[in-house]
């Protein structure tokens, strides 16, 4: 039904404005003004309307990747595996899309991993990026915040100190700054705000929380954050356009689980979710811009404003530690025996065929943005259709060129002057004035040459009398003058 509504808005807006623009270069006929604004709203709204149902309807593509293999599903029933081999030791810890490319990373047996794939099918190693750190090094997360990739990684032959890396297209990274802090494993927010989350804070004066407004360049600690801790750590932050969200547990030893929150990245308020989870510590929190998911490695929780909280009835599954990803109508969320989906955070089912596709269960798993394909139908293009409007004013404008021929009588009498050289330099044929030998002129006029006649010159007969008498020509009676050639 949306792409309906948005395909009369379009039509609706063209038209309008179709018809103004007919208006303003004072077309007069009200009827066909109306039918040319008609004809293209509904031009319009039958392109929009094809184009949204064409994306916005269009299943979304699930990727998931389990030990040694990486599988895809548009439908969450039918999965496909990558013909791209995946080896074994590749513990993969996120994989994420920004709707042109796939990015999915974590660690291996020498260090870290980081591949990439444009259609989520077909993978390759992002060369340059693999074995960072050494063994005990890993990728933990990677952002996309709109015009640039951000790759967290805790190097192990740096003391497990946490880096940077950027990139604008995922093949070719720089190490950036996030600040003095060592502990940062998370990482939400776009271009204009970033905000990190860090694991065992308090050890060493690690903050909790720390923000950038300029994209990175400076970093502050939000005090708040600090505030609510003993110790503990936070594992994930996301991040839904209005609020930022981070899950962990408040105390070093593990528990209890906490979900902090904040409008701003800078503010943070402790929502409780000690009437409805206990014990376990929060792995990974989500959002699909409607409702949040956050989980444990057994339990779900989830809510609509990240305030208060209720638990799913999920049960006897056991969750990896990665977050869950929306494919627009779907929870799709990843376990030791496959995938599971819901369709409101709350009742979970197992798809059976990913089961016998991952067999070894899925370690992550993510989705392309569910509202990039209806993105794409913004359908600017249609505003070029007032073009025809100015075939419509053509005939006003035409007019101011038309006088242009009128200028060509103009330049007419300008062949009047050339008889007044002819004479000198032998008339070239122009209109008014004719050379014939005399003896021929005379049989076919009448009309006697004045004075002796040279016969080897031309008599110059002219059929001007003014031009005659000034030449002192005599006129005869068919009203040709006789010159006597010189």
């Amino acid at each position: 039904m949306r792409q309906y509504v948005y395909a009369i808005i379009w039509g609706a807006l063209i038209g309008t404005l179709v018809y103004a623009c007919l208006n303003l270069v004072k077309f007069k006929n009200n009827t066909i003004r109306f039918i040319v604004a008609v004809i293209f709203g509904m031009s319009v709204f039958t392109m929009v309307g094809l184009q949204v149902e064409r994306f916005g309807s269009q299943s979304m593509q699930i990727v998931a990747v389990g030990v040694g293999k990486i599988g895809s599903t548009l439908d969450g029933n039918t999965w496909t595996l990558s013909p791209s081999v995946i080896p074994s030791t590749y513990d993969i810890r996120f994989i994420v899309s920004n709707s042109t490319m796939w990015l999915a990373g974590g660690t291996m047996n020498n260090g870290t991993c980081l591949l990439s794939s444009v259609d989520g099918n077909t993978w390759t190693p992002v060369t340059s990026m693999q074995n960072y750190g050494g063994s005990g090094s890993t990728y933990d997360t990677v952002l996309w915040t709109g015009s640039k990739w951000i790759l967290l990684c805790t190097n192990y032959a740096k003391n497990y100190i946490t880096e940077a890396f950027t990139s604008i297209d995922g093949n070719t990274w720089t190490l950036m700054s996030i600040g003095s802090y060592s502990n940062q494993t998370g990482i939400a927010g776009n271009s204009s705000m970033l905000v990190t989350s860090g694991s065992n804070i308090g050890r060493g004066s690690q903050p909790a929380i720390q923000y950038s407004r300029d994209g990175g360049s400076t970093w502050s600690i939000a005090d708040s954050a600090n505030a609510l801790f003993t110790g503990g750590s936070l594992h994930s932050i996301a991040y839904d356009g209005k609020t930022f969200v981070a899950g962990g547990c408040i105390t070093a030893s593990g528990g209890p689980p906490c979900i902090i929150y904040s409008s701003d990245g800078i503010t943070w308020k402790q929502a409780d979710i000690s009437p409805i989870l206990t014990g376990e510590r929060i792995w990974s929190v989500c959002s699909n811009g409607s409702q949040w998911l956050a989980q444990t490695s057994s339990a779900i929780i989830y809510s609509t404003n990240a305030i208060q909280w209720s638990k799913s009835s999920i049960s006897g599954f056991t969750l990896s530690r990665t977050p869950a990803a929306w494919s627009g109508s779907k929870w799709y969320l990843s376990s030791s025996t496959g995938v599971l989906t819901s369709t409101d955070g709350n009742t979970w089912t197992l798809s059976p065929s990913s089961a016998a596709v991952f067999p070894n269960g899925v370690k992550s798993i993510g989705a392309k943005l569910a509202s990039t394909p209806v993105a794409r139908v913004a359908a600017p293009t249609p505003v070029a259709a007032p073009t025809p409007v100015a075939r419509v004013a053509a005939p006003v404008v035409a007019p101011v060129v038309a006088p242009t021929p009128v200028a060509a009588p103009v330049v007419a009498p300008t062949p009047v002057a050339a008889p007044v050289a002819a004479p000198v330099a032998a008339p070239v044929g122009a209109p008014i004035v004719t050379q014939t030998p005399s003896s021929s002129l005379t049989a076919a006029s009448g009309l006697a040459p004045v004075g002796p006649v040279d016969p080897r010159m031309n008599d110059i007969y002219i059929s001007d009398p003014i031009l005659c008498s000034s030449l002192k020509g005599v006129i005869g009676e068919n009203g040709l003058c006789g010159l006597k050639a010189t």
